[in-house]
């Protein structure tokens, strides 16, 4: 885990060293999570596409184990 509460003006530097100690933790097989996001740095890594950082569900994926229901009349994609 990763405690950003303090950070106060983030950048894209910050998200660059939290992509960069995340992908670090992984070819270790270390589990890493960003805690404590001020709004500005969730609102970063949302922008970047690094919102699984925070260990949250993207916005246009449904949670894991959560289907879309199909009606009678839909037509299939």
């Amino acid at each position: 885990m990763c405690d950003v509460r303090s950070v106060a003006t983030p950048t894209l530097a910050t998200v660059q060293a939290l992509a960069r100690a995340a992908l670090t933790a992984r070819r270790l097989g270390i589990p890493f999570r960003v805690t404590g996001a001020p709004p500005p740095l969730r609102a970063l890594l949302h922008l970047v596409g690094l919102v699984e950082l925070l260990g949250e569900p993207e916005e246009r994926e449904p949670p894991g184990g959560v289907e879309e229901g199909v009606q009678a009349g839909d037509l299939p994609p």
